[in-house]
This record gives structure tokens, C-alpha cells and sequence, in this order.
């Protein structure tokens, strides 16, 4: 990976590529922000410029065996760390190793992969995560020897699916690792990474993609969009290219998940019980990363009728079907009620990734949102 094929970002990249060029490389970086900014591409430019045998000032050769191996993901001194699902009726949980290839082409074919997009193309919904086998793998990985680098990179992508166990026991390594090893952890919710490890990181913090960067982007891959396209897509994106990526493919998805939102709200404000549970059935019986991004949509309506109720729709950001139902439900969502039910939602979609019963979960949200959204608004 190329750091001039990284979406916008070129603050960022001066500040690496100064980092490098200083001699005062940390030996942990944590890479962190929001979904969709190039956080794991950045890891990895970074990765292959501290092994490029011909870096130049702005990047890496490009040209050099290192460089021609990282650009298939197969550097011998380049260490993938990701997220898995154990198969059913394997006996022993997974190791990275074994799933090596397909992660290298998929994350060559889309740097910006969501964890959730990743669950869902190894798994039939299940949430992937750190097994505790892997720990030990990546501390035989990082007493090994470089093969051909300087450097040996070990890239841990999303290490807040670690559970606590395994995380201690890479705080030593992580802490007074051997000479030339570089850790790069990579992460949308570091909130969740033990303190023990956080502590010991330099952050890198990944701002959001901006929009000039995203526009240019946009236009080069999709030249029969119009301005107009182009804009709503990038304004409804929060500087996020996984966003932009999922407007333009999953035109249908989104429409579905509205349509789901609206059928949320209308029945938890007047539930008949019979139909929750219809619709409580029906919501467990998709794919859980499908429930989980539902859910995350839920709450970004709910904060824009939130806005729209406010009367400040200058700074709303929904397409017209959702504009046109906002007109009419804004009215429930309000100050009385709004940290109430974002919280509601929230809590579920951390049950849901955390295997809990879809079913249940949903029906139990059902039951909230109706005390929530029957709640008095404040008088004006």
C-alpha cells in the first residue's frame, strides 16, 4: 500500500513520513477514528515504508522486492493480526495463518473493509473475534528473526475484539518488544482496548476524509454521477469512504433498513403484541452483522428527527423518503427523550454483538422505546 493511494489524508501521511525520516519511530503506533477514514490503509503505507529499500520523501519506491511484496500483502516481515469465526465442528479455534491469503485479497481489494463487512464474508452472521491461541502465535511471530527488512510490522486490526486474557498477555511484548519490531494497532473503538495496553500506545489519531479529497475520489471512480450525487452522497458520509462506497451499493439495503425504522417506531409507539412478536421473529432470523447495521442506521434517524425537531434542518442529512416521514414523526423525538432512546439502541446492538438473542433484544426494545416515545415532550 501506497501512501498516494490513500484517499485525502496528507496531513497525516507528512506527519508518518516525518516520523520515519527522524530516526524516532515509536515501536507501538494505534492508528484510531471513525469507520471509513484509511486507518488500516495508512498502517499498512506506514508498514511498507519503514521496510521500502528506496523510500523516497513523500512515499515508498513502489519498485523495490519489498515494496512488490507488500503490494500482495505477502511480505515475510509483515504480520496480518485479524478478527475470525471458528467453523463449526472445528476443534481448535483459528489462527490468522490459516485465513492469511483471503484477508490479504480482500483488504487489496478494498483497504477500507468494515469489521462488519469482514464477519459477514467469513461467517453466516456470526461476530468475529481474537481466539486465545492467537497471542500466543503473534509472540512466536515477533521472536522470530526478520526474513529480508529492516523492520518486522506486526498490523492488529480492530484489537478492541481482544478479549482481556489474551491482551495481557501481549502487554509485555507490546511494552519492550525486540529490537526493529513495530506494533501498529488499528481501531474504530480503542475505548474498548484495556487501559493497560492503550496506555503504552502513541495514538495517531485519523480525521475525517475531507470532502474536496472525497469528491476528487468519487468522480475518478464514478464519472457518471452528477455534482448534485456526488454532494448528498459526500454530505451524508461524515468523511467516511466505506460510507460513500455503501451509498453507491446498497441503494436497496438502505431502503430496507428505513423501511424496518419506520416499522420500529410505528409499533413501538402503539404495540399490539402479537405483531411485535411477528416482528421480533422476523428480525432474528437475519444475518446478525445485517441487525447489527441496522440498528446503527436506527440511530443515526433518530438523531436526525432529533435535529429536525429542533427546527434546524439546514444540518439534517436524509434523502427525501426520510425527510418526508421526519415531517410527520420529528415531533416525537425530542429533549425529553432523545439520550433515552439513542441509549436503548446503542445497548442493543452491543447485546446483538455480543451474541445475545437477536429476538429477545429486539423484543425488549420494542418495550422501551414505548415508554420513550409516549413520554411528554417539554413545553415550549
Amino acid at each position: 500500500m501506497l501512501f498516494s493511494e490513500i484517499i485525502g489524508q496528507e496531513t497525516l501521511k507528512s506527519r508518518l513520513i516525518q516520523m520515519q525520516d527522524s530516526g524516532r519511530a515509536p515501536h507501538a503506533l494505534l492508528f484510531c477514528g471513525g469507520e471509513g477514514r484509511g486507518k488500516l490503509a495508512l498502517a499498512l503505507a506506514y508498514a511498507q515504508r519503514l521496510c521500502c529499500e528506496h523510500p523516497t520523501g513523500s512515499d515508498s519506491c513502489g519498485v523495490c522486492p519489498s515494496c512488490l511484496r507488500f503490494a500482495k500483502l505477502r511480505h515475510p516481515d509483515l504480520h496480518l493480526e485479524f478478527p475470525l469465526v471458528k467453523p463449526e465442528k472445528a476443534k481448535d479455534s483459528p489462527l490468522c495463518s490459516e485465513f492469511l491469503e483471503t484477508f490479504a485479497d480482500t483488504v487489496i481489494e478494498n483497504p477500507y473493509i468494515s469489521i462488519d463487512e469482514w464477519s459477514a464474508q467469513i461467517s453466516d452472521g456470526k461476530v468475529a473475534r481474537y481466539y486465545d491461541r492467537e497471542s500466543d502465535e503473534i509472540i512466536r511471530q515477533v521472536n522470530m528473526k526478520s526474513f529480508i527488512a529492516k523492520y518486522k510490522t506486526i498490523v492488529i486490526w480492530c484489537p478492541e475484539r481482544m478479549d482481556e486474557t489474551s491482551s495481557n498477555h501481549l502487554l509485555k511484548i507490546i511494552e519492550e518488544p525486540p529490537s526493529d519490531t513495530v506494533f501498529l494497532l488499528v481501531s474504530d473503538v480503542p475505548q474498548k482496548i484495556i487501559g493497560t495496553i492503550l496506555s503504552r500506545l502513541q495514538h495517531i489519531n485519523v480525521p475525517p476524509i475531507d470532502d474536496e479529497s472525497l469528491y476528487t475520489a468519487l468522480k475518478e471512480q464514478n464519472p457518471e454521477l452528477n455534482d448534485d450525487q456526488c454532494n448528498y452522497l459526500i454530505r451524508n458520509a461524515h468523511g467516511s469512504w466505506s460510507a460513500i462506497q455503501n451509498g453507491l451499493n446498497e441503494d436497496n439495503e438502505e431502503d430496507e433498513f428505513f423501511t424496518e425504522f419506520q416499522t420500529l417506531m410505528r409499533m413501538s409507539y402503539r404495540p399490539i403484541i402479537l405483531d411485535v412478536k411477528a416482528w421480533t421473529e422476523a428480525i432474528g432470523s437475519r444475518k446478525r452483522t445485517w441487525v447489527v447495521t441496522f440498528l446503527q442506521n436506527a440511530q443515526r434517524l433518530v438523531r436526525e428527527n432529533f435535529i429536525y425537531n429542533m427546527q434546524m434542518k439546514e444540518i439534517t442529512y436524509m434523502n427525501t423518503n426520510e425527510e418526508q416521514f421526519s415531517s410527520r414523526f420529528a415531533r416525537f423525538i425530542h429533549q425529553n427523550n432523545i439520550e433515552g432512546i439513542t441509549n436503548e439502541l446503542a445497548l442493543a446492538q452491543a447485546q446483538i454483538e455480543q451474541n445475545a438473542s437477536m429476538k429477545i433484544v429486539m423484543f425488549d426494545v420494542v418495550l422501551k422505546l414505548y415508554n420513550l416515545l409516549n413520554r411528554q415532550a417539554p413545553v415550549k
